[in-house]
């Protein structure tokens, strides 16, 4: 059994990249638990996240980012006569699945809902749907990232093929001591440890950042709220910098995972304004950091924090959390605590590494 990923572009520079840390985490230990042999087809500017030995890279002769149609085209062959069974990151693998022989299987993975992106123009949004139409029809399975997001497809497109299997994280290990590098950071902001309220995302509206920052601003709160992603100049952008008052403050310029977690490791709180399972990835590592959760009232938030999680819809409805939490944080401590008994048991590579292997093996 050999298995094949396709679907890797050129690695931005966001340490939040999610599928560059699932394919890391994954091969690395299919490889050297589960001695799987391992290929990945890969853009032809993509770098390994780490140290990968004994993962053979393929390189594409195109740029994802150029021609997507190509790279997958390319990418495709390059994994046919690479292995048993081809695992595409996206659709596009799928819609172009005539060229798989009938000896060798292909697993689809979703791990969001292209045509709801707001990046998208109509029209790709239509083409999008047929896309993941035709990629569904010739997937032998479609792994999704959670529940909630397996029923949408099943209901959407009545698969009969699919599996879930979630993201991990890794534990926050600045959770328990300040060291120089984590007070030296937060004293460049002039942030308190356990004083502030978090949001760490891509500011754009299916993240309800507009939302959060209207909660805040009407709650008789105490703590400043961080907002960490890049302002582009976007019209939403420009929305949130002319409704934040002086208590938001914005920070562009922290990218690298180590600087995110401290951060993590320090607020108070930390808001989830995700409205389409797009950012499950950021859900976990709050879990992992053991802060308390004020997230987005969807489906997709209440699968992974369940009755451990306050929720919102509203900016008002978040005001009045922001004053429960404020004025009394040890009453949700039990949440935290809970919340990072998950990542322990259930959301962690090792366990989701094994029910990739299982996948693989029963196909």
């Amino acid at each position: 059994m050999k298995i094949a990923f396709i679907g890797m572009g050129k690695i931005s520079k966001e340490s939040r990249d999610v599928r560059q840390n699932l394919l890391y985490e994954v091969t690395k230990k299919l490889y050297h638990q589960y001695n799987t042999p391992i290929v990945i087809v890969c853009d032809k500017e993509y770098k390994p996240f780490g140290e990968m030995e004994g993962i053979e890279f393929v390189p594409s002769r195109y740029s994802q980012s150029q021609n997507p149609l190509m790279f997958y085209y390319d990418s495709l062959q390059k994994a046919i006569k690479r292995s048993d069974i081809v695992y595409s990151f996206g659709f596009w693998g799928g819609v172009l699945s005539f060229l798989i022989p009938s000896n060798k299987k292909l697993i689809t993975a979703i791990d969001r809902i292209a045509y709801q992106s707001d990046k998208n123009s109509k029209l790709m949004r239509i083409l999008a749907k047929l896309f993941y139409a035709k990629a569904f029809q010739k997937s032998d399975v479609v792994v999704c990232n959670s529940y909630a997001l397996e029923r949408y497809l099943i209901a959407s497109y009545q698969l009969k093929n699919t599996k879930v299997i979630e993201y991990g994280v890794h534990i926050n290990r600045h959770l328990e001591h300040q060291n120089y590098q984590s007070t030296t950071l937060l004293k460049h902001y002039n942030l308190i440890p356990k004083s502030y309220h978090l949001i760490i995302a891509p500011l754009k509206p299916t993240n309800a950042i507009d939302t959060m920052i209207q909660g805040y601003q009407r709650s008789s709160r105490h703590y400043p709220l961080v907002i960490v992603g890049k302002l582009h100049k976007s019209l939403y952008c420009k929305k949130l910098k002319n409704i934040a008052n002086l208590s938001v403050i914005f920070i562009e310029d922290r990218e690298k995972k180590e600087d995110l977690d401290i951060l993590r490791a320090n607020a108070t709180s930390y808001f989830h304004g995700d409205s389409v399972g797009n950012d499950a990835h950021a859900l976990l590592q709050a879990m992992a950091s053991k802060r308390m959760i004020l997230a987005h009232d969807t489906l997709f938030n209440r699968e992974y924090l369940g009755e451990h999680g306050l929720y919102w819809r509203s900016p008002n409805e978040l005001s009045e959390l922001i004053k429960k939490v404020e004025s009394d944080p040890v009453r949700y401590h039990h949440y935290t605590q809970s919340n990072y008994k998950k990542i322990i048991t259930y959301y962690n590579w090792r366990e989701i590494a094994k029910r990739y292997y299982k996948l693989f093996k029963a196909l």
